[in-house]
């Protein structure tokens, strides 16, 4: 093999050496090579969060790369996930797809990325670019751009914070259109005449 060669080699082991040790992976458009990192490649994952016997959470996945031998262990979600939110009885309350996902194990917290939608059984939705789902609060929030829809309304916030079960929805800045009920019920004293 001549230097020039020899070199170019080199120069790509060292290149493709130096992107395995990064321990925050991230969204990119090419596969991740397992055998060249300290990661388990699992096909068709599904991992069940219980809570007193009862199934809370439902995450899945084609693809899951479980990097370990880090200071921070995570999981990697390089070819989209599906976490599907219960309530007490069993029920799927809400349902969230995207088409990346990182977990960092020890935080307890998932930063959900690319072509982000969270539906609930009410028939509300919401879009975004990314969020995180915090397991231990039990809440979803971005500070990014959302879309919120619901059978009556949209609206257009940047930023937001939410139940896992999408029941409380708090959005920051809001722009869009919102339908307000309005009491019909008499008042419960008669008003006051004036003297």
């Amino acid at each position: 093999m001549d230097r020039v060669a020899f070199f170019i080699v080199f120069l790509l082991l060292l290149i493709a050496g130096s992107a395995c040790r990064k321990e925050t992976a991230a969204a990119s458009d090419y596969a991740i090579d397992p055998s060249q990192t300290n990661a388990e490649r699992v096909e068709e994952v599904a991992i069940l969060y219980s809570d007193s016997a009862v199934v809370r959470v439902r995450v899945q996945g084609p693809v899951m790369l479980n990097y370990i031998g880090f200071s921070d262990p995570h999981q990697e979600f390089t070819d989209g996930i599906r976490v599907e939110f219960f309530d007490r009885a069993g029920q799927i309350t809400s349902v969230l797809t995207a088409r990346y996902a990182i977990r960092y194990e020890t935080r307890g917290l998932t930063i959900i990325r690319d072509k982000v939608l969270w539906k609930s059984v009410e028939g509300k939705t919401l879009e975004t670019p990314e969020l995180t789902w915090d397991e231990r609060q039990q809440k979803i929030y971005s500070p990014k751009f959302a879309v919120v829809t619901s059978p009556t309304d949209t609206v257009y916030t940047h930023g937001f914070e939410a139940t896992q079960d999408f029941k409380m929805v708090q959005m920051k800045a809001i722009d869009g259109s919102m339908r307000v009920e309005e009491n019909t019920e008499p008042p419960s004293t008669p008003p006051l005449k004036p003297s």
